[in-house]
């Protein structure tokens, strides 16, 4: 996958009609983003936000599949750039998980990891994630997730995802993190404690860059 200006990426932005606010902020943060092909898919609603967002997923990856799309980007609503983001960065981290045949890279994370594993200078393996409103998923994923069809509404998106994925890293330094509108119509614990919301995402981006730096110090005296 050479990096070149006419280069763009499928992007899928799953967003409730009702949520206009939302809206408009997510227009801001692509825009003059060229290395971007969005798409503006309206959010499934469900009384049980989990099993919306899940149904939001799987009508965005049915979207991808017949589109014949290599990769997606799946963007919820409340991301926003962080000062790490570039186009030349996210292009190279897009090609290193095609070397280790990634089935998904997370943007940026609030935390929830158990094991993390660094295999480069910008990835993390991680046995689980939170958080979904970045993420890069490859089309060896696509049917992996179409596959699974008994969906439990008691579980979070991104613990059912990463049960299915066995190939996923998170991005460090974070690319994305989660902008806070003090109300949340998936996650309950955002919604009861929104002031937090950031807080984790630094305390988490943190904790891994302590992982990556003793990784890269090793790395350095067995070269």
């Amino acid at each position: 996958m050479e990096l070149i200006e006419n280069i763009f990426i499928p992007t899928y932005v799953v967003n409730l009609r009702k949520r206009v606010d939302r809206l408009a902020h997510i227009k801001r943060e692509f825009a003059g983003r060229e290395e971007f092909k969005v798409t503006y898919m309206e959010a499934v609603e469900d009384t049980i936000g989990a099993l919306g967002l899940w149904k939001s997923l799987v009508k965005v990856i049915h979207e991808a599949k017949n589109a014949g799309d290599e990769l997606i980007i799946f963007c919820e609503d409340d991301h926003q750039f962080t000062s790490n983001y570039s186009k030349q960065k996210l292009f190279e981290i897009i090609q290193e998980g095609y070397k280790l045949n990634a089935e998904l890279l997370i943007g940026g994370s609030s935390g929830g990891f158990k094991t993390s594993l660094p295999v480069s200078e910008n990835l993390l393996w991680v046995q689980s994630y939170c958080s979904n409103q970045f993420l890069v998923i490859y089309k060896r994923f696509f049917d992996i997730i179409l596959q699974k069809m008994d969906f439990d509404p008691k579980k979070k998106v991104d613990n059912t995802i990463s049960d299915l994925a066995l190939s996923k890293f998170v991005i460090v330094p974070y690319l994305s993190n989660q902008k806070c509108f003090y109300y949340s119509d998936v996650t309950m614990f955002n919604q009861l404690y929104p002031e937090n919301q950031l807080e984790r995402f630094t305390e988490a981006e943190q904790n891994l860059g302590k992982i990556m730096k003793i990784y890269q110090m090793f790395r350095s005296k067995l070269t």
